[in-house]
């Protein structure tokens, strides 16, 4: 009872020791010194071994510590999530672009991606310092990537002069604004690369799942470079005195070495013909992004589609639809150079106020619409179709073959391989996720409410009639034994109950019954009645898939019968 195993605290029998006088010279001093007894010695093991249960616990905690338990779990996390490191690097911890990390920047990145933990420690081992100063660079995460890049800039530099025109002379020498494998171990076997190209290749993929390769991807300067036209790339650091220091210039050499004189020059050289024609750019006096077409080349040049370019750049807030305004902010941010209003006059025909995907790319906007609206019948929300549809987590993702198989299921009219380059967020991509489905489902995701898919009406085929008659569900809205048989794991198998049971299920789901459903969502005020607005909300809130227009009629009918 008093965990004493050992028998420590037992009392001397001194019965026993009187029957041993020739021994009592050499008892224990346990028996002469209580100090030392067997009540102090329990203590003490019991203290070692609470000190070995907190170690152990410890050292059982430090196991589950993902990503920030070492340096080497740390990177294995960040491939994992990006790709590569490389590609981690560039997208959440370099944010500015410096090539350089502070403590205070690397915590920072830290707490965006979620990871917590011993981030002093962290620190410490990545950039081998007993303190927090100094700087993380990427050749302190990769060492080996870092000097395979070294390698490839040193050289591509010395053949092209800078990153920007090593771009457009050596590796995307047909103006695509992609490069395939293929290509970038041509351009590394011309200029002399003595490392793996097709290893560097695949580590300068910010997705694992990319099969090209974008001049962002390739170096972000020079990508700022192209948008800035400053194919010299003067305005970066270090450009303007070709390796020198300015106190070996001159006074009229400085002035000359100066960033206005050398732009100046850049945009005179520009202009020759000898220099577009090593660019590949015909008429250059006369080229001018300012039509409608240009502006389409110009939008697939950079993301591969329209609809990519809408999604990614356009519409940035995702609601669907662009005023002049946020149209002139996003050409802005795409790199146009014409004029703004006649191009959205030119897109505006009808006068709206606004142009949405349709008026940029009727097509793609058919294409996915329809197939939103065949997965909104269906299952309603985006969550409740990528789980009961796809059978995928929120963290998984579908490939070309899954969305051929869903439209088949759907009984989806249009061409699907077109349908799965709409919904590929960069050319190349092979591997779909939740978030490319819809921009503004993922938006209501990201607030933590439910995606709710937004589906028009439409008449149901015969083939679709069969089923749901041969169909049975349950007072709560789940199906029967009989309909759970027949049902099998594929995309399409699933019917959805009628409207009124939907609601009182989600109504359940959420609130735990109709009756707290109706007074704390409903009714809130205990007015006796619901009006349309109010009841539009509640569907919102728990959650509702299906059509409320048709339920609200529903509804209304039986309160007239009634």
């Amino acid at each position: 009872m008093s965990g004493d195993y050992g028998n420590l605290v037992l009392p001397d029998s001194r019965e026993f020791l009187d029957d041993l006088p020739e021994a009592c010279g050499n008892m224990p001093e346990s028996v002469t010194d209580r100090r030392q007894g067997g009540v102090e010695q329990m203590r003490r093991s019991m203290n070692k071994d609470a000190q070995d249960q907190r170690k152990q616990e410890h050292e059982q905690m430090e196991k589950f510590k993902v990503g920030l338990r070492s340096a080497d779990g740390f990177r294995q996390a960040l491939a994992h999530r990006f790709g590569s490191l490389l590609g981690a690097w560039r997208e959440a911890l370099d944010y500015d672009g410096n090539n350089r990390l502070t403590f205070g920047e690397f915590c920072l990145a830290l707490n965006r991606l979620g990871m917590h933990g011993e981030v002093r420690k962290l620190w410490c081992q990545l950039t081998k310092r007993s303190d927090e100063s100094g700087f993380l660079f990427f050749r302190d995460l990769d060492q080996q990537t870092d000097g395979m890049l070294t390698e490839l800039r040193t050289k591509l530099a010395q053949e092209y002069e800078n990153m920007l025109m090593a771009w457009i002379k050596g590796l995307d020498t047909r103006g695509t604004g992609l490069v395939s494998e293929k290509q970038f171990v041509q351009c590394c076997r011309k200029i002399g690369f003595s490392g793996n190209a097709k290893d560097l290749f695949k580590r300068m993929q910010p997705d694992a799942g990319r099969t090209l390769m974008t001049i962002r991807d390739f170096d972000t300067k020079a990508f700022h470079a192209l948008s800035r036209g400053d194919f010299r790339m003067l305005s970066e650091p270090g450009q303007g005195y070709h390796g020198k220091s300015p106190l070996e210039l001159t006074f009229l050499q400085r002035n000359e070495a100066g960033f206005f004189y050398q732009i100046r020059r850049a945009a005179d050289a520009s202009r020759r013909r000898e220099f577009a024609k090593a660019c590949r750019v015909a008429n250059p006096s006369q080229y001018c992004i300012n039509t409608i077409e240009d502006f389409q080349d110009l939008c697939v040049r950079k993301y591969g589609s329209l609809i990519a370019a809408w999604r990614q750049c356009l519409d940035n807030h995702a609601n669907g639809k662009l005023a002049f305004g946020e149209f002139c902010d996003a050409l802005r941010r795409l790199g146009y150079a014409g004029e703004f209003r006649s191009l959205f006059k030119e897109y505006d025909r009808d006068q709206k106020g606004y142009i949405c995907l349709a008026d940029l790319d009727p097509e793609a906007d058919q294409l996915v619409s329809d197939f939103l609206e065949l997965l909104g019948e269906r299952f309603g929300t985006l969550d409740i179709a990528w789980r009961d549809g796809f059978h995928q987590d929120p963290h998984g993702s579908i490939t070309k073959k899954d969305i051929v198989e869903a439209c088949s299921a759907l009984g989806y009219a249009h061409d699907t391989e077109k349908l799965f380059k709409c919904l590929q967020t960069a050319p190349g991509k092979q591997l779909i996720t939740i978030w490319d489905i819809d921009p503004a489902c993922s938006r209501t995701r990201k607030r933590g409410l439910e995606a709710v898919i937004p589906s028009a009406p439409r008449p149901l085929s015969p083939t679709a009639r069969n089923n749901e008659a041969h169909t049975f569900f349950l007072e709560d809205g789940s199906p029967s034994s009989r309909t759970r048989n027949t049902m099998r794991k594929t995309f399409h198998t699933f019917n959805s109950p009628p409207l009124l049971q939907q609601l009182r299920r989600c109504l359940r789901v959420r609130w735990g019954s109709t009756a707290a459903g109706w007074r704390y969502s409903l009714d809130p005020q205990l007015h006796g009645s619901c009006g349309f607005g109010m009841f539009m909300k509640a569907l919102e809130e728990c959650a509702f898939g299906g059509k409320p227009r048709a339920l609200w009629d529903e509804l209304s009918a039986l309160l007239k019968r009634a």
